[in-house]
């Protein structure tokens, strides 16, 4: 117990005082790391535990892939191509499984004398990818395994021994199904594995759009309307509520905007561009993905001159 005798005790106006500080700089804090994304994320621990797991799990865990292919010249096309454009566009580091298991063998290392006893070695293999994806390097957290998890023993051995795929994606160029070179269907492949857990994903060519929509990563949207005093804006912040929404009002984002145009002299009474109101929005919500929020976008008015430029715009 501190009383007025003890060394550590403050008055209570400059502990009011302090507290405040601390406050203030805490607040001041947090403004500088949200504005670096890649340095800070947030999780919103009032939200259920599922979705709270969920969100650490997303920022924690990599992401894993792998690319697979129809056996066919064309899937073998559409393959190299998804894989290039992993890498160049969306920043993940390619595992080519076999080019890395020669290079221990070449270097002697303990995995590769593993590998040069038996190349079939499927430990030692997960093993030199686990060393590699759990490096604790600043942002290598994406990975695309490649060469490797092409039976159901390596990709279900490879889920407990080191990650979690996000999705196996499937180069064909039969359209959305998925098609095996072989006519005899083989229950040890790794596609019949990950159909059943809906992990398959098929892509005809490359598309970031797509891909996204793959990973889960399409932004999710609703709109409530409604006449005035019909209860459209208490709908709205229910409803997000219980689809971890965020609200977004592009009448209050016109007038944020626009006092941000006035002065103390003279407030700004023009039109605001549609433009710069799309912008903020783009902008919240890119700023909403980076710091790791899965979040659906739950709007209660729109500012374009009719619902068509909306829908085009959202």
């Amino acid at each position: 117990m501190i009383s007025q005798s003890s060394p550590d005790y403050l008055p209570s106006a400059l502990l009011s005082r302090a507290i405040a500080t601390y406050n203030q700089n805490l607040k001041d804090l947090l403004d500088f790391l949200r504005s670096m994304p890649s340095v800070l994320s947030e999780i919103n621990t009032e939200d259920s535990f599922a979705r709270c797991d969920k969100a650490l799990s997303d920022i924690v865990l990599p992401t894993v892939l792998t690319v697979r292919d129809s056996g066919s010249d064309k899937g073998k096309e559409v393959k190299e191509q998804i894989l290039q454009n992993l890498v160049s566009e969306q920043g993940f580091i390619r595992l080519d499984t076999k080019a890395l298991c020669d290079l221990e063998v070449e270097r002697q290392t303990n995995i590769g004398l593993q590998l040069k006893a038996n190349p079939e070695d499927i430990e030692a293999k997960i093993a030199l990818l686990k060393r590699i994806i759990y490096s604790g390097i600043d942002g290598h957290n994406k990975f695309v395994v490649n060469d490797f998890l092409n039976d159901t023993e390596e990709a279900r051995w490879f889920e407990i021994k080191c990650a979690k795929l996000a999705a196996v994606l499937y180069a064909s160029d039969k359209g959305p199904t998925v098609e095996l070179a072989s006519d005899k269907f083989n229950s040890n492949m790794v596609e019949t594995f990950f159909s059943r857990f809906y992990k398959v994903k098929t892509m005809t060519s490359w598309d970031a759009s797509v891909f996204d929509e793959h990973l889960g990563k399409r932004t999710k949207w609703g709109l409530v309307t409604g006449r005035s005093y019909s209860g459209a804006d208490q709908v709205a912040k229910d409803l997000c509520n219980m689809v971890n929404g965020s609200q977004i009002s592009m009448k209050q984002i016109e007038e944020d905007i626009r006092k941000s145009l006035s002065t103390d002299e003279e407030p700004f009474e023009g039109e605001v561009p549609i433009a710069d109101v799309e912008k903020a929005v783009v902008e919240q919500v890119h700023a909403d993905k980076a710091a790791g929020k899965n979040l659906t976008y739950v709007w209660d008015s729109w500012k374009h001159k009719n619902i068509a430029d909306f829908l085009k715009f959202a």
